[in-house]
């Protein structure tokens, strides 16, 4: 695979009429994502991308939202794949002599203002209705999203509905309280995305981002539901393949948890498998909420590793149906119960940086590892046990219990540290 052919979309300055411009470039861009679906050839040795730009005086009602159709699509939509996947970009200016394009983000629209009607419809999507915003089959796959505000004001449709396969890098999702807001199927990632004022925790089947298959990755996002609207869950997800949920931040507000496992768990040839590590997790839900939602949901096998958990019911939520591969290095805080037990835990983390009377580095803290988590100042502090030890920065585990040295592993939790003495106004997650 090679550098994907390129074409470009201008809300404000583009012509959606082939004989003004050939989404070539920026100086000829097209006016709509639609228009140009419905008119490029899609590259099926390399993809296309198509490149959206940012414009800072667009508002609500004057973007659009992306209908992926390829079962009607002409031009070789057909050919979509792994190697040749269908790519939208949001870019702020292309140089007209070196043709460099700037990438930045982009806004994408789930309503649409005409004279003084609203049309709300889903943004990202497959085989809908415009004009009734009803959603239909999932059937898009390897479409890959960079750069791009996915931004709704509605409550009934979805800001993602697509299949398999499907990618966001570097995205922002916002506003609308649906009860389902990504709606995707297996094998999708989230990789530096934020999300906020979203959703909605009004039933236990309302997810934002609501992953109906296995195999899925979320890896250093921020989840900034302190205020605002707010899913019951984060994440939901399940299946039979291994899924990833690695250096987050979750800051969550009334009402609303980090996971939901559905669809209970498999065993056999290939059990279902979570990695949940190196997260920093604040609650100030009032009543208190687990972590992990459902009782008895869970995956068959789980990893607990490197965790900084605070204001839940339930901080590290064992449940009673997984088996824990392994954990260790995990801090709690002001949570009802730090570490839940109740699972089988099948290999515990010795050592660390405590002492050797210690059977395991797993600590419930004095103090808070956050510095001001409530107004989403996310330093940690260096926070200590009881016992005085420190539990946060620069924690180390044996990972074998002859071992003669301790091996390094990295901090807890998914903020970076700073200085012992954080600055006042460092660490501020926005």
């Amino acid at each position: 695979m090679g550098a994907p052919t390129n074409y470009f979309v201008d809300h404000f300055s583009g012509f959606d009429d082939l004989f003004m411009a050939d989404g070539s470039s920026d100086t000829d861009a097209w006016a709509t994502v639609a228009f140009a679906l419905e008119n490029i050839t899609h590259d099926a040795s390399n993809g296309t991308q198509i490149l959206i730009k940012g414009n800072g005086t667009l508002t609500d009602g004057q973007g659009e939202s992306v209908a992926i159709d390829p079962t009607t699509m002409s031009s070789g939509y057909s050919t979509i794949g792994a190697g040749a996947p269908l790519i939208f970009r949001g870019y702020t200016s292309q140089d007209p002599v070196t043709e460099v394009v700037t990438y930045g983000e982009a806004k994408l629209w789930g309503e649409f203002t005409q004279m003084f009607t609203t049309t709300y419809h889903p943004i990202v999507a497959d085989n809908y209705n415009v004009g009734t915003g009803e959603v239909g089959a999932k059937e898009s796959n390897h479409v890959i999203f960079y750069d791009l505000h996915f931004r709704g004001t509605g409550s009934v449709n979805p800001h993602v509905s697509l299949n398999s396969s499907n990618h966001f890098i570097n995205c922002r999702f916002s506003g609308g309280s649906q009860g389902d807001c990504i709606r995707l199927t297996d094998d999708c990632s989230f990789i530096g995305c934020h999300f906020s004022n979203m959703g909605s925790t009004s039933s236990s089947g309302n997810h934002l981002i609501d992953c109906s298959g296995p195999g899925h990755t979320i890896l250093n996002c921020v989840f900034d539901f302190l205020t605002g609207n707010a899913p019951y869950a984060c994440i939901k997800t399940a299946g039979t393949k291994t899924n990833w949920i690695i250096g987050n931040v979750f800051m969550l507000g009334d009402g609303c948890s980090a996971v939901k496992w559905s669809g209970g768990y498999t065993s056999g040839s290939s059990p279902n498998c979570m990695w949940f590590v190196g997260n920093s997790l604040f609650s100030d839900s009032d009543p208190r909420v687990d972590t992990f939602r459902a009782s008895q949901n869970a995956a068959k096998r789980i990893v607990y590793m490197d965790n900084l958990v605070e204001g839940f019911a339930v901080g590290i939520d064992l449940k009673s149906s997984h088996n824990v591969l392994a954990w260790g290095g995990n801090s709690a805080f002001n949570n009802t119960t730090d570490f839940d037990t109740v699972a089988d835990i099948w290999y515990e983390f010795s050592g660390g940086n405590f002492s050797v009377a210690d059977a395991d580095n797993n600590k419930s803290l004095s103090q808070s590892p956050f510095l001001d988590a409530a107004s989403k100042k996310m330093s940690c502090r260096p926070a200590r046990t009881s016992g005085g030890d420190e539990a946060v920065v620069g924690q180390c585990v044996s990972l074998n219990n002859h071992a003669s040295t301790l091996v390094k592993r990295g901090d807890r939790g998914a903020v970076p540290r700073g200085p012992l003495t954080p600055p006042v106004e460092g660490g501020i997650v926005r």
